[in-house]
């Protein structure tokens, strides 16, 4: 089960660099405007916004995206350093990441009416099943005897 529970996180953790990565290069290589604008704005809105207003939530959605992919970056390390190593504290710090990431995908949803609440359901579902698989893997598998 622990073995499930680390994939299952890692396909996860690589699904949130992939897409850090793709808006990174949206918003740095190509200029383009956060994603999120078009999520509450329309096309010709976005064109109008004061360009100070354009480059605040430029500049906070690519530190934002730089984040996650740190974030990501690092879930992998704990995963696959310490975890599939039955390091119990690799779950933890995993759970308190995955606990507080997901709240702060919550809380900022809400900011825009929850129109993305479906997908942040099932990342949160996906990442706390796969927590258990890894918790229950470590704690609850059977210990060989000596």
């Amino acid at each position: 089960m622990l073995w499930i529970g680390a994939v299952g996180l890692t396909v996860s953790a690589v699904g949130q660099l992939l897409f850090a990565g793709a808006v990174l290069t949206a918003l740095v290589v190509w200029g383009k405007p956060p994603p999120v604008l078009a999520v509450v704005l329309s096309g010709e809105q976005i064109q109008r916004l004061d360009p100070a207003v354009l480059a605040v939530s430029r500049t906070l959605a690519i530190y934002f995206q730089s984040t996650l992919a740190s974030l990501a970056l690092l879930k992998l390390a704990v995963i696959w350093a310490a975890l599939v190593r039955h390091e119990a504290w690799a779950l933890w710090a995993l759970g308190g990441v995955i606990l507080v990431s997901q709240a702060g995908a919550f809380f900022a949803d809400a900011a825009i009416g929850h129109r993305s609440l479906v997908l942040n359901l099932l990342l949160a579902a996906l990442q706390a099943g796969m927590w258990a698989l890894a918790a229950s893997g470590m704690y609850l598998a059977e210990k060989p005897s000596l």
